[in-house]
């Protein structure tokens, strides 16, 4: 395959637009999708993270009062 063939099929490519939409669409698809699926990790995390702190403030309700942090 000569450059030249190789140079006029990709012109042919970018005058297609029905080729770039598809890749646009499918580009914002995997990305959606990656996008929740990150979204389902956090939550899963912060769902963890609320339930450990439930349970730490469940078992000792005096610890406000041994901290040495001042609140305003």
């Amino acid at each position: 395959m000569s450059m030249n063939h190789l140079n006029a099929w990709m012109k042919s490519l970018s005058h297609n637009y029905v080729l770039i939409a598809v890749a646009a669409v499918l580009f914002f698809g995997a990305k959606s999708l990656a996008g929740y699926i990150t979204y389902r990790r956090i939550r899963r995390d912060l769902n963890e993270i609320k339930s450990l702190v439930k349970e730490r403030s469940a078992s000792g309700s005096d610890a406000g009062s041994r901290s040495n942090i001042t609140r305003p």
